[in-house]
């Protein structure tokens, strides 16, 4: 993978047969170096990405817990820092815009995200 690339997951983003987050990882790590990011972002889930969580949903009542998780964190503010991410990374790339490109490589959103984003960068 030699172009630039954004990975992202969060702490509850298991996979299909039981993996943990931590295996989502693998595009970034086995990537070379340049223009690449992973995002772990503490509190989202699979479905965090899409912005399914960040409404109310109730389709979550028939798994009590998944709507017990979901229900201690804010999806919305989740959903923020995956918008913020992958804005500032498609300007970044697709439009060229040296500003977002000095957003990704700060610690900005890591910031504004009170620690709960984490960002690698190479």
């Amino acid at each position: 993978m030699t172009r630039p690339m954004m990975s992202m997951t969060g702490k509850y983003d298991n996979g299909a047969s039981g993996q943990m987050a931590e295996w989502r990882k693998d595009p970034f790590t086995y990537s070379p170096a340049g223009d690449k990011y992973h995002v772990f972002i503490d509190e989202a889930f699979h479905m965090s990405f899409t912005g399914a969580l960040a409404q109310e949903n109730p389709q979550l009542a028939n798994r009590p817990m998944v709507a017990r998780l979901v229900s201690q964190t804010d999806q919305k503010a989740v959903f923020d820092y995956v918008k913020i991410a992958s804005i500032a990374f498609w300007d970044a790339y697709l439009k060229d815009e040296p500003k977002a490109k000095a957003y990704l490589k700060s610690g900005s959103l890591i910031a504004y995200s009170g620690n709960s984003v984490r960002i690698d960068r190479k």
